[in-house]
């Protein structure tokens, strides 16, 4: 989801930590080449599907 969603790269996704997932205001901060980062939105489908994912795990 993270990748086709939200168009990140496999090293962005890999290096998603959860305290890097904000729920309340739905974004995402992304590290990203070069250390830069970037607060991405989270929609609901994507949130829901890392919330089903984090249980399964």
């Amino acid at each position: 989801m993270l990748l086709a969603r939200l168009g990140l790269r496999g090293g962005e996704v890999s290096a998603v930590i959860l305290d890097a997932i904000d729920w309340e205001s739905g974004e995402i901060v992304v590290h990203g080449k070069d250390q830069r980062m970037a607060h991405v939105p989270l929609p609901a489908d994507v949130g829901s599907a890392l919330v089903d994912y984090l249980r399964q795990v």
